[in-house]
C-alpha cells in the first residue's frame, strides 16, 4: 500500500464514467467536459475503449456532479460512477437508462408536471420536466426525462382519458432510444451492421462445364417438326433499288438527234438500275 499510497491519493478525486451507446474519441469528450465543468476539472483521460476519467480538483466537486442529475452528450446519457483503487471499470451490462422525449400535438393545459408525470408514466418512470417547459418559455413541445428498460418497446403513439371521459391521442418524439444488438447486447448499433458477426466459411462449387451446357441448350430450342433454330450465322440484308436519270440539257445533242429520224426519243434520256443484292 505504501508503494501505491501517492497514486490513489492523486486520482481519488477522479470520476469514472462512459457515453451510453457511443464511443466518443478522446478529444471530442474533452472538449465536452470542460465546457460543462470548465476549471473544475483537472484533466481527462481514457482509460478503456470508451472508458473516460475525469479528475476533478477535489472530491467535493466531483460528488456534486455525480448527484447533480443526469448528464446527456449527444442525446445519450452518460454513466458517471466514483473512481475506486480497488475495481477494474468496464461497461457495465446496465437495463435502464434516461431519455428525454418530447409530445408533440398535446394541448397546454397538460403540460404541468402533475399532468406530463401520469400520460408519460405508460413509457416509463417519469424524471423531470425540462426547465424550459416549466418556465413556459416554448410552447412548441413539452419535453419530459424518463427512465425506461433497455429492451422494452418505445410506441410513436400514446393516448389517455382526459377530464371529459374522451380518448386523446399524443405522438411522442423520442431524442434518443437505445438499439440494442441481438449479436453482441451492445448498444448504439443494429444486429445487421454487427463487427461481432459469425463470417460465412466459404465452400468449394463444382464449376460445371460451359460447352456442355451450350450443347444441351442448342438441342432444346427445335420446333416441333425437329428444325432447329439458327443462334448464329448469316443474315439476309436488302440493299433498295436505287434509280438513276441521265438527261441531255444541251440543245445542239437534241437537234442532232432528231435530225437522225432513225433514234428514237428514249435514246435522250437513260435510266441505269441497281439490282438487289442478296449477301
Amino acid at each position: 500500500m505504501e508503494d501505491i499510497e501517492e497514486e490513489i491519493a492523486f486520482w481519488n478525486s477522479a470520476m469514472v464514467c462512459y457515453v451510453l451507446g457511443a464511443n466518443p474519441p478522446l478529444g471530442v469528450f474533452e472538449g465536452f467536459v470542460k465546457r460543462m465543468w470548465k476549471e473544475q476539472v483537472d484533466r481527462v483521460g481514457l482509460i478503456n475503449h470508451g472508458i473516460f476519467i475525469v479528475r476533478f480538483h477535489n472530491v467535493e466537486k466531483r460528488d456534486e456532479v455525480i448527484s447533480g442529475g443526469f448528464m446527456f452528450f449527444d442525446k445519450k446519457p452518460i454513466i458517471m460512477k466514483p473512481w475506486v483503487a480497488s475495481i477494474d471499470f468496464k461497461k457495465e451490462n446496465v437495463e435502464k437508462a434516461p431519455i428525454w422525449i418530447q409530445l408533440k400535438g398535446l394541448d397546454l393545459k397538460y403540460w404541468g408536471e402533475k399532468a406530463l408525470f401520469k400520460i408519460i408514466s405508460q413509457i416509463g418512470n417519469p424524471v423531470m420536466v425540462d426547465q424550459i417547459t416549466l418556465r413556459k418559455e416554448r410552447l412548441n413541445f413539452p419535453r419530459v426525462m424518463v427512465e425506461v428498460h433497455l429492451k422494452q418497446e418505445f410506441p410513436e403513439l400514446i393516448y389517455f382519458i382526459n377530464e371529459r371521459d374522451e380518448e386523446v391521442f399524443v405522438f411522442v418524439e423520442y431524442e434518443w432510444k437505445p438499439t440494442l444488438c441481438r449479436n453482441c447486447q451492445g448498444l448504439g448499433h443494429e444486429t445487421g451492421i454487427c463487427r461481432k458477426q459469425s463470417t460465412q466459411k466459404q465452400a468449394w462449387v463444382v464449376k460445371q462445364n460451359p460447352e456442355k451446357d451450350t450443347k444441351e441448350n442448342s438441342k432444346k430450342i427445335q420446333d416441333e417438326e425437329g428444325f432447329q433454330e439458327v443462334q448464329k450465322g448469316w443474315r439476309v440484308r436488302i440493299q433498295e433499288e436505287t434509280v438513276i436519270s441521265i438527261g441531255n440539257n444541251f440543245q445542239i445533242l437534241r437537234k442532232q438527234g432528231n435530225a437522225d429520224g432513225n433514234k428514237d426519243k428514249s435514246a435522250d434520256r437513260h435510266k441505269i438500275g441497281l439490282v438487289t443484292h442478296f449477301i
